[in-house]
């Protein structure tokens, strides 16, 4: 929430300043930084719901206006999550507690909630995948090649999965981890002989374990930005949009750093 808001509404809360809070860096969606002059727990009471001690963020009003806000995830979701207690009556009785249009707005925002509920209600995909019945299969020294694997058992098609090592498999040759899509119960794999001799893949024996990935998950090259911190350190960052019907706005962002690669 922008820093008159925060003054005029919860001036007695403690604040946090931004120096001391080293954790916490802030990018809009088009990678510039955010000013902000600190961090706040509060309880937040929505429709006779109470949901305490949640992160609230000051910014510097020239990034909201003064008497702007933008509601988080991280008050919608365990909203949504005690709506749908046992003992609680639900969305119905929640909106009656409050105006006609925040109801109206509130009611969108926990739509939402729910289709993603629903959609991601069952557990992920995940299976063995293996060599099939064929001619043997050589990978020549210090070489990589790419082989057709089968899976297992479950669904034979499957927009994105990753292929990953089994973690107690010991062979001489090794199998890279990469996201790939799942046709006709087989998927490709890359393999790699590191070996000064040639190394034959054994037929019938798990090789490799593939997991169902939502397509949610996989973030394209409009949605990272990338900075150089030091010389051999990069600050990768994923631009996430943000739920527009509470007043939408700027970004959340989650980073990491890592080295640059040599």
């Amino acid at each position: 929430m922008s820093q008159t808001l925060f003054q005029r509404h919860l001036g007695g809360t403690g604040m946090t300043q931004a120096d001391q809070v080293p954790w916490l860096n802030l990018r809009a969606a088009n990678g510039l930084d955010i000013p902000y002059v600190g961090y706040a727990l509060v309880d937040c009471f929505v429709g006779g719901v109470h949901l305490p001690e949640k992160g609230v963020v000051i910014v510097k009003d020239e990034c909201l206006g003064p008497e702007k806000g933008i509601l988080g995830m991280n008050i919608i979701k365990p909203l949504w999550s005690i709506l749908n207690q046992s003992n609680h009556p639900g969305l119905v009785v929640f909106r009656t507690n409050l105006p006609s249009k925040e109801g109206t707005v509130w009611a969108q925002a926990l739509t939402e909630c729910q289709r993603v509920a629903t959609r991601d209600s069952g557990p992920p995909y995940e299976s063995i995948v293996r060599l099939p019945k064929q001619s043997p299969v050589v990978i020549p020294p210090e070489s990589e090649m790419i082989v057709w694997m089968q899976v297992v058992e479950g669904t034979k098609n499957q927009p994105l999965v990753m292929v990953e090592p089994l973690s107690d498999n010991e062979t001489e040759f090794q199998v890279a981890r990469s996201l790939v899509r799942l046709e006709d119960g087989r998927v490709p794999c890359r393999l790699c002989n590191p070996n000064p001799y040639s190394v034959e893949i054994p037929q019938r024996r798990p090789l490799a374990k593939v997991l169902e990935i939502k397509l949610d998950d996989v973030r394209g090259e409009q949605e990272l930005t990338i900075h150089h911190i030091e010389a051999d350190v990069v600050e990768v960052a994923v631009r996430q949009e943000p739920y527009t019907a509470l007043g939408g706005g700027v970004s959340e962002v989650a980073a990491t750093r890592s080295k640059a690669p040599a």
